[in-house]
């Protein structure tokens, strides 16, 4: 999706099986400058992407941006793309999972949200955490490269079962987890953030919330359809709107009669209609 009109060039997408996931827009939402939110809906045990891209001449305060991402409010990924790379041609980046070593990552998947009883006495209402679930934050910098540093390891841990008093009427479904172990490759970069974020992407994995978007915009859809067939209808049994046989203009001759009333009379020979032309042949 593209992030904001202001900075056209720059694209975050969340992708299943190489796709890019539908999104749908709260029309209802007061947006924050520099901030766009959209929604998804998800499927459990379903492992994703993430896409980022700077399309070809957007423009660059320093040598790289970064694209900072959280999932569920825990730093998972920052990739960065770098300003040579989109001289030519589009600079993209893929990520299937969070980073724990220079070495390994772990694959990004959905999984069910578990509650337990509102009434539940047991300490688990970690109500923190509650307000970052369900979402992907993806902050967008401009930043300067200062060579390659050690990376730490990150332990990755799923969070514990949330209360229903936790969620406080929150509508999630899901969250996200952390799969297979998988071989990284590349480095860690130290880089040197230039100014604030340019823009901060949202993307909400809510499973009712977007439901319930793209329901409303189904049934829009389906309100526009039948005023369409309507209006089509209405045209073509509107006599108004038919079109009319119109007869060919023609001249009429009148005369005055001894009463002083205008009454038609036939045209004169020279005008009168069919009659044949008088033919005259010259000899030599």
């Amino acid at each position: 999706m593209a992030i904001l009109a202001s900075v056209p060039g720059i694209e975050v997408a969340v992708t299943v099986d190489g796709n890019d996931v539908k999104e749908y827009t709260d029309p209802n939402l007061d947006e924050e400058p520099n901030v766009v939110t959209k929604y998804i809906e998800v499927s459990s045990e379903s492992e994703f992407g993430l896409r980022y891209l700077v399309r070809r001449g957007t423009h660059f305060k320093k040598d790289a941006m970064s694209f900072n991402t959280y999932v569920d409010g825990q730093q998972a990924t920052g990739p960065l793309i770098s300003k040579k790379k989109t001289v030519n041609e589009d600079g993209g980046t893929t990520r299937r999972g969070g980073r724990i070593s220079d070495t390994e990552y772990q694959k990004f998947k959905f999984v069910a949200l578990e509650t337990i009883s509102a009434y539940d006495d047991s300490p688990a209402q970690n109500c923190e955490r509650a307000k970052t679930l369900g979402t992907i934050e993806v902050t967008v910098g401009h930043v300067q490269t200062c060579g390659r540093e050690e990376g730490s390891s990150i332990t990755r841990q799923d969070p514990e079962i949330l209360s229903e008093k936790a969620l406080k009427g929150q509508s999630l479904s899901h969250r996200v987890s952390y799969g297979e172990t998988i071989p990284r490759t590349g480095k860690t970069i130290k880089t040197q953030a230039y100014g604030p974020p340019i823009v901060r992407c949202s993307e909400g994995f809510d499973d009712h919330q977007a439901h319930i978007i793209g329901r409303q915009r189904a049934e829009k859809e389906a309100t526009n359809k039948v005023k369409r067939e309507r209006f089509e209808e209405g045209i073509g049994n509107d006599t108004r709107n038919q079109k009319r046989t119109c007869r060919a203009p023609s001249t009429a001759y009148l005369e005055i009669d001894d009463n002083g009333n205008f009454i038609e009379v036939p045209p004169p020979p020279s005008k009168r209609v069919n009659e044949a032309e008088e033919i005259v042949h010259v000899d030599d």
